[in-house]
């Protein structure tokens, strides 16, 4: 007989995928989205100052400090440090938002890696990232919501800049397929 499945996010993803893929969405529009929601996630996060939350993004921080010198490693725990601050702002919608667009992330920041990596300053711009995710994380610690919502947009704008760098104009079909 017939079965009854939970809708699965993966699932949700992929039809996601496809849709912005149909209309020919770029990078930069899936960017300046995240641009609008992933600091609101912060200021949730910064309001609410959960020890369990800061311990989890912590987590994360530390695993990136260890993956300094493997370029591929440090992209794949970055990308996990993002979703890390959707999931640990507690709201449900938000985070689903971020795990709708996943995938997205994380193949850009696999194809910016394999650009990027061979460049003498690769290491340098690690360090920098992990830096502004310690200085994000102890402003979310201390409950400063506005500080830490303006500080982590200004770094995502500067992010965005440098990730998409002549990619502006790169379609979602070119990383899904």
């Amino acid at each position: 007989g017939p079965r009854v499945r939970t809708p699965s996010p993966q699932v949700a993803a992929q039809h996601v995928g496809l849709i912005l893929q149909s209309r020919n969405v770029t990078l930069a529009d899936v960017y300046a989205m995240r641009l609008m929601v992933e600091p609101l996630a912060v200021r949730i996060l910064a309001t609410n100052c959960d020890p369990a939350a800061i311990a989890a993004l912590n987590a994360v921080v530390a695993e990136e400090g260890e993956a300094l010198e493997d370029s591929e490693r440090f992209g794949d725990i970055e990308v996990r440090f993002h979703e890390a601050l959707f999931r640990q702002a507690g709201n449900q919608t938000l985070g689903l938002v971020f795990e709708l667009l996943h995938t997205i992330f994380e193949r850009h920041m696999q194809s910016f890696i394999t650009a990027y990596a061979p460049r003498p300053d690769a290491y340098a711009q690690r360090k920098k990232t992990l830096t502004a995710q310690k200085k994000l994380v102890a402003l979310i610690e201390a409950g400063d919501a506005q500080l830490a919502e303006s500080f982590w947009s200004l770094h995502l704008e500067k992010a965005a800049s440098f990730m998409l760098q002549d990619r502006e104009l790169e379609r979602v079909v070119d990383l899904l397929g």
